[in-house]
């Protein structure tokens, strides 16, 4: 039986066991089933995605993002490991400013800005605190940032890392992440 619009991929897969009893098995059995074929549609469609022309150009402007993005945080005063970036994000050593990567991304977070708490080489904080963070930048190249947007979302993290605990200073910085994205909204 074909996949159609008449069918949900749960029910394509119930009918698929009720036609052949000898293949199936528990409920979780089928759970696993549609985890794996939703994986499998998942990887179809990056794939599929990955083969358009205008991918490419994506791509690189993901790297260009994080490149600048690491290169403008590392002027105002981060430590960017190993001195920059050749992929989508960049790791932050925050051990010279004084402050964790918990602190970091908490800060950072009530600013409007999303990273991951990372820890770095030779990290001497558990993994619970950390002592960097990790900045990426698909999401905000998927947006439609440029190079100009990308060196302000730096200065504006900078701003956050220079005075994690100013309550004023991060209104102040969610007020222009705002300001920023309004300019490039998710859904159009």
């Amino acid at each position: 039986m074909p996949l159609s619009k008449r069918f949900t991929l749960t029910q394509y897969l119930i009918e698929e066991r009720r036609r052949f009893p000898s293949a199936s098995g528990d409920f979780n059995s089928l759970i696993l089933d549609v985890a794996l074929a939703c994986k499998g549609i998942a990887k179809a469609v990056a794939f599929g995605e990955a083969l358009r022309p205008d991918f490419k150009d994506y791509s690189r402007a993901v790297i260009a993002n994080a490149q600048i993005l690491a290169a403008t945080l590392k002027a105002r005063g981060c430590e960017v490991v190993a001195g920059g970036t050749d992929t989508h994000l960049a790791l932050i050593d925050l051990s010279p400013k004084g402050i964790t990567g918990k602190d970091a991304d908490e800060a950072l977070e009530r600013a409007g800005i999303t990273c991951n708490k990372n820890g770095v080489p030779f990290d001497p904080l558990p993994p619970t605190k950390t002592s960097g963070i990790r900045v990426g930048t698909p999401a905000m190249t998927t947006r439609g940032f440029k190079d100009e947007e990308a060196r302000i979302t730096a200065n504006l993290i900078a701003d956050v890392l220079d005075n994690p605990h100013d309550e004023a200073n991060i209104a102040a910085v969610r007020a222009k992440v705002h300001a920023l994205t309004s300019k490039f909204p998710v859904y159009k």
